[in-house]
């Protein structure tokens, strides 16, 4: 009978195609916690705000990556750091509006 969840990664190393490296045995998996999963948030208001800017200019004042912007615009789960470096960039004003 299962006694909890837990929630691993399922990255994989492609040196196992490789060849043959002895250190390949030794291997962690990584493995996310509540507290982690607790810090991501949505935030749907963000996602209407990240749209009146372009990707690459909210992107280099935020200082994230375009695909950061871009899973803002989606209303997909970040850090909480994140949403308010975004938020923080957002309320700058910038000629690219």
């Amino acid at each position: 009978m299962a006694t909890a969840i837990e929630i691993i990664g399922k990255e994989t190393d492609r040196r196992w195609e490789q060849g043959e490296d002895i250190s390949l045995i030794e291997w962690e998996t990584t493995r996310y916690t509540a507290e982690e999963t607790d810090r991501l948030i949505a935030d749907p208001a963000l996602a209407a705000d990240c749209c009146r800017i372009s990707i690459r200019a909210l992107a280099k004042q935020a200082g994230v990556s375009e695909g950061t912007v871009k899973a803002a615009r989606r209303s997909e789960r970040l850090r909480r750091s994140t949403v308010e470096r975004l938020r923080g960039a957002l309320k700058k004003p910038t000629p690219f509006r």
